[in-house]
């Protein structure tokens, strides 16, 4: 509420309805004086932050040591001292890409850049550990009929490749490696895809759990997915906190991190178990059953959507 004077006109100035009190029963706008001074600008600043951080260390204390209470809370109708569940989504998945694109990604790829072995695609040469160089000429023959490979460790040696069909060969070979060059010439553009490609899988997995739970006809469609979203949430919070954990492994105590970081990711799928026991309300060993046909049927979905993301990028 702010601290405006409320207006002596009982006509709301956003719908034109009539007032009985402060608030428009219409719209629910607060009839009061429209000019505002800088100090009130300020104060509706303050309490809007403090009201947001309110709700935000609410919602997040429930979803990670409450797990399926917060899902629980909301078909219940109880929402208002809780952010909503895709606003939530949406705002954790936000960091959690950010720091997964901007530090931990950036040093997974500078690690797998270090220990790449030096190629020379012009002339098909490779150094081993030894020093030498490896060397590969493909001397396709004209009557033989078997397949042969020869690998030799110096640049005298060579790889005799012998098909009756040279051409079928040669052609399926340019698909394969232009495909694979558009696909490497497109990996940072497919490797950004991924928040796309997890907010598209979440109504997959409602249908999953709709399939898994069919019996429960208290649960519809919605109810499964706004699970799935503070589930998710819940995932991206964790799995931050292990990117932290193996940042901190990497540059301070090395074994002390990595047995914390391996704990956190144990506590991934037990927070999912533990989740669908309190929301669904079945028996362990049924829940652990469909905890695993969740994980099994979420890589399916996201392989195929991922699937679909690299096709669109290959084509276009």
């Amino acid at each position: 509420m702010s601290h405006n004077r409320e207006r002596k006109e009982k006509i709301c100035l956003n719908c034109n309805a009539a007032v009985y009190g402060r608030y428009c029963h219409v719209c629910g706008q607060e009839n009061t004086e429209p000019k505002e001074s800088f100090l009130h600008l300020v104060n509706h600043f303050i309490e809007d932050i403090s009201h947001f951080d309110g709700k935000f260390f609410i919602t997040i204390k429930d979803l990670i040591f409450k797990p399926g209470f917060l899902s629980i809370e909301y078909l219940r109708g109880r929402r208002v001292s809780y952010l909503h569940p895709v606003r939530m989504y949406i705002f954790t998945s936000a960091i959690f890409f950010f720091f997964y694109f901007a530090v931990h990604h950036s040093e997974t790829e500078s690690e797998t850049k270090k220990v790449e072995p030096i190629a020379d695609t012009a002339t098909n040469h490779q150094k081993t550990p030894a020093g030498k160089t490896k060397s590969y000429h493909y001397t396709p023959t004209d009557s033989s009929s078997h397949f042969h490979v020869s690998v030799g460790k110096t640049n005298n040696d060579f790889i005799n490749i012998n098909t009756d069909d040279d051409s079928t060969l040669n052609k399926g070979s340019d698909l394969i490696s232009k495909a694979g060059k558009k696909i490497y010439d497109k990996k940072e553009q497919i490797q950004h895809r991924i928040p796309q490609v997890m907010f598209c899988t979440m109504p997959l997995l409602a249908l999953v759990l709709m399939w898994l739970y069919r019996k429960h006809k208290q649960f519809f469609y919605v109810s499964h997915l706004i699970f799935i979203i503070h589930v998710l949430t819940a995932t991206y919070m964790l799995l931050l906190t292990e990117y932290l954990l193996d940042f901190l492994a990497k540059h301070f105590w090395h074994g002390f991190f990595d047995i914390l970081s391996s704990l956190v990711s144990l506590l991934s799928f037990y927070y999912v178990y533990k989740a669908m026991k309190i929301f669904y309300g079945q028996r362990r060993l049924k829940t652990f059953i469909k905890c695993c046909l969740l994980y099994f049927f979420f890589a399916i979905a996201l392989g195929i959507v991922y699937s679909i993301f690299i096709s669109k990028e290959i084509i276009f």
